[in-house]
């Protein structure tokens, strides 16, 4: 299946995920306006490099509200969770409402999602290939898909 394809079976997903509570229909609506900018930024963007390392950007800030989502969705977000390492400790805390993440699925999180994202994000001069931002962003749709999969 496609990348977009992907992306809008995830929407639907997440549509059906916050069904009935306004708050996260609103945050879920923000998500998947991030995954539009980042369908769009090979559109928009006419420098290729530019245009991957926005698709990285969107595609992780969809991954993150979405991470919170879950948790606001179970109350199980801490205070002090601001961020995607954050909210994967958060899931892998015993909570009432979803199954537990598993250290594996947290730790190839962070190595493949998080990691990669901060490479591309915080170092100048650094842009993902198409292939890479391709890789990111379809682990992005396979954990955030996982994720959803652990309410009981």
């Amino acid at each position: 299946m496609s990348l977009a394809k992907k992306i809008e079976t995830l929407k639907f997903q997440l549509d059906s995920f916050v069904v009935g509570n306004t708050a996260l229909v609103q945050m879920a609506d923000i998500v998947k306006n991030e995954w539009n900018m980042e369908e769009d930024s090979t559109l928009v963007v006419k420098d290729a490099r530019r245009a991957e390392l926005n698709r990285v950007l969107h595609s992780t800030r969809a991954f993150d509200t979405g991470l919170r989502i879950f948790l606001d969705k179970f109350g199980a977000r801490t205070d002090t969770s601001h961020s995607i390492t954050e909210y994967v400790r958060d899931l892998q805390r015993n909570a009432a409402g979803f199954k537990q993440l598993s250290g594996d699925v947290a730790t190839r999180i962070k190595d493949e999602v998080t990691n990669k994202r901060n490479t591309y994000c915080h170092a100048s001069g650094t842009f993902p290939t198409k292939h890479e931002a391709d890789f990111v962003i379809s682990r992005i749709l396979e954990y955030y898909t996982l994720v959803l999969g652990l309410e009981k």
